[in-house]
């Protein structure tokens, strides 16, 4: 008896060769059939032509689960060097420039610089939404953030936006802290990232 025959003797339960050949042709037949059945494949009957199967379709869209196109628009600033992603529903938006200004040792204007307010199109000075302001800031940022210059009463500094190689961009402290209508979905945009500095 060969080594080969030997190995498949003591390591199969059938008692001769011709017995382990189809104890295994059963088990490779099957193993054929769960790939063919697994791969997506429906077994072809005796009684159908091979020339009427078709494919089957898993998944047909439909204008229903089309994936939608999600539009939106893009403030860009050249004078600083960024953009701002706003939604289609802001479409003719209002710019407002205006300036933070930074105390320290409650000398109020220690240190200045531009705010950028994009300016939702429903503002109305009877009813306000709520600006997406951006804080420009150069040198004074480090001095933000070691606490060394205050921008508000706020217990904790401006939040980073993005930064270009001479700007940092940031969010004034309890920005959305205002009464007014469209908070929520200010605080939406600002969690979308949509400040990009070049």
């Amino acid at each position: 008896m060969s080594r080969c025959r030997r190995l498949v003797r003591d390591a199969c339960p059938c008692a001769t060769w011709l017995e382990y050949c189809n104890w295994m042709g059963n088990r490779l037949a099957a193993a054929v059939v769960f790939v063919w059945l697994a791969s997506g494949n429906t077994p072809v009957t005796a009684q159908q032509d091979s020339d009427q199967v078709r494919p089957q379709v898993r998944y047909q869209a439909t204008s229903e689960h089309a994936p939608r196109k999600v539009t939106s628009i893009l403030y860009r600033n050249t004078k600083y060097g960024f953009t701002f992603r706003l939604p289609e529903s802001w479409r003719g938006y209002s710019v407002v420039i205006d300036t933070w200004h930074g105390t320290k040792d409650e000398k109020f204007d220690f240190t200045r610089g531009p705010t950028i307010s994009i300016r939702n199109p429903g503002w109305t000075d009877a009813d306000p939404w709520q600006d997406l302001p951006v804080m420009v800031t150069h040198a004074q940022w480090k001095m933000l953030q070691d606490f060394v210059i205050s921008v508000g009463a706020a217990p904790y500094n401006s939040g980073e936006l993005g930064r270009n190689r001479r700007y940092v961009f940031a969010l004034p402290a309890r920005f959305d802290y205002a009464d007014v209508r469209g908070v929520e979905e200010a605080d939406g945009i600002i969690r979308s990232n949509p400040l990009r500095a070049y």
